[in-house]
């Protein structure tokens, strides 16, 4: 809707609290692609104080998934934070969940963008 104001011709003064309340409301949802989309369009159209999306999960699933951004099988992440394949497992499970995707692929690709993972060994 907001990218539809800016794009009628709605003055930025009057959508920018309309995107603001949207990007609350997509944060405390846990709603990662909309918040994230939001902030880009935030980010476009210059708006102050961009809100950034806070991602629902423990600390555990933060380090799972960095794993998987990396592309590590669930066997490797268990060896790597000394917990079973199948635990390991369920946490993935519950991360694709929890950022309402399906594949490893997709998770991966959230916590690049949020700058959570990058390949880049100089970062």
């Amino acid at each position: 809707m907001c990218e539809a104001m800016l794009s009628s011709g709605v003055a930025k003064v009057e959508v920018e609290p309309v995107w603001r309340s949207a990007s609350e409301d997509a944060a405390e949802l846990g709603a990662v692609l909309l918040a994230r989309d939001l902030r880009d369009l935030g980010d476009r159209a210059g708006f102050a104080g961009v809100a950034r999306p806070e991602l629902p999960l423990t600390a555990r699933e933060f380090e799972v998934l960095r794993l998987v951004a990396e592309g590590r099988t669930s066997s490797q992440i268990g060896e790597e934070l000394f917990i079973s394949p199948k635990t390991a497992g369920a946490h993935v499970s519950n991360i694709l969940t929890k950022l309402g995707v399906s594949r490893r692929i997709d998770a991966a690709g959230i916590a690049r963008r949020l700058g959570l993972y990058t390949d880049d060994p100089t970062e």
